[in-house]
Parts: structure tokens; C-alpha cells; sequence
């Protein structure tokens, strides 16, 4: 929440996100897309693929890359479908595209305690390429080889008259991600 230039991080779900920004509780949210919802703008910040986090002593840690169809038999630990189902299902359908149907063992949130998971061996998880940068000892984190998706992060708020003080959070967010929206561009003769 952005008030007088105080920003307070609320980590609610993905679908709760959306419905605070709505309902202006939240002025911006982080989001991974699909966002549906006619009162809302949303902004690709950053586009990136999954990975795979794996135990260290897991027998394809010393990989550089994996195969997906490698994970057949592996347990696997994801974030609950609740929190992004189109996500979540776009991982399972591609598992399935991949030959199998993926064996989730375990749902957690947030990402960090899917990782710490993987790191007392309870299983694998497919991520989002920055959670690599989590260095968490007892993981390692390999590019997945072949056909595999890409994650969008989006940044979310009211497309009604934005505050000073989220024109001026939008810009920094912009500039750190060195993203120029679509219609700023246009404006500009991008």
C-alpha cells in the first residue's frame, strides 16, 4: 500500500491482490498474470523461465540441464493451485506435454519455503528463474532443456487517475526493470 509516500508490503494471494487493488485497499500489486478485471491496468516488469530447484545430493544436480521428462518419477513441490491457477495449470500441462503426469507431493507458499523443502530433500520444484537468485545451501537450481514456459510478473493498479505518489512508484519500477509501457511509447514515437 502506497500512502504519503510509504510503501507497505502486503503478501496476500494473487486473486487477493487483485480484488484489494479493486477495491482500493492496495494502489499497486505484483501479479502473475492472467489479470481480468475492467477496473485494472497491468504492466509486464519481467518476463523469465521456470527452472528447477533440486536437492544438491539429487541425482541430477550435476546436470547443467534438465529434461522435464527427467521429473517423471520425481515428487514434486508446488505453490497450491489457489494462488494462480493458469500458472499452475500451464506447469502441469507442461509436464504432460512432457509425457507425465506430474507427481506434486507437496503444496506450500511462499517460494522461499518451497525451497527450503528442496533443501531437506522432500522433493523438486519448478520455479521462476530469479528465485535463483535465493541461494539456499542443500539447492541447486538448473535451466530446464527443450520446450519450457516463461513467466510474466506484472505490476497491477486502478486505471482511474493514479496518485502523485503512484505516478511516481510506477516510474521507478519502470526505470529499475528498464520497461517502457506500450502507450507511453506511443506517446513518445517509441
Amino acid at each position: 500500500m502506497l500512502s504519503r509516500g510509504r510503501v507497505e508490503p502486503d503478501r496476500s494471494a494473487h486473486s487477493q491482490q487483485i480484488k484489494l487493488v479493486a477495491e482500493r485497499q492496495l494502489d499497486i500489486g505484483f501479479v502473475h498474470p492472467p489479470v481480468v478485471h475492467n477496473a485494472l491496468q497491468a504492466e509486464s516488469i519481467l518476463v523469465e523461465p521456470l527452472i528447477v530447484a533440486l536437492p544438491e545430493t539429487h541425482w541430477l544436480a550435476s546436470e547443467t540441464e534438465i529434461a522435464l521428462a527427467d521429473l517423471a518419477q520425481e515428487a514434486l513441490i508446488q505453490f497450491p493451485r489457489s494462488i494462480n491457477p493458469s500458472l499452475y495449470d500451464e506447469i502441469v500441462g507442461l509436464c504432460r506435454s512432457s509425457g507425465f503426469s506430474p507427481r506434486i507431493v507437496r503444496e506450500a507458499t511462499p517460494k522461499q519455503t518451497i525451497i527450503g523443502l528442496v533443501s531437506v530433500g522432500l522433493g523438486v520444484s519448478l520455479l521462476p528463474a530469479c528465485l535463483e537468485n535465493l541461494q539456499r545451501s542443500g539447492v541447486v537450481y538448473r535451466p530446464i532443456r527443450g520446450r519450457n514456459l516463461s513467466i510474466d510478473t506484472s505490476v497491477i493498479y486502478r486505471r482511474e487517475q493514479p496518485s502523485p505518489v503512484l505516478k511516481a512508484f510506477l516510474d521507478i519500477v519502470r526505470e529499475t526493470t528498464g520497461i517502457v509501457p506500450e502507450h507511453f511509447a506511443k506517446q513518445a514515437g517509441m
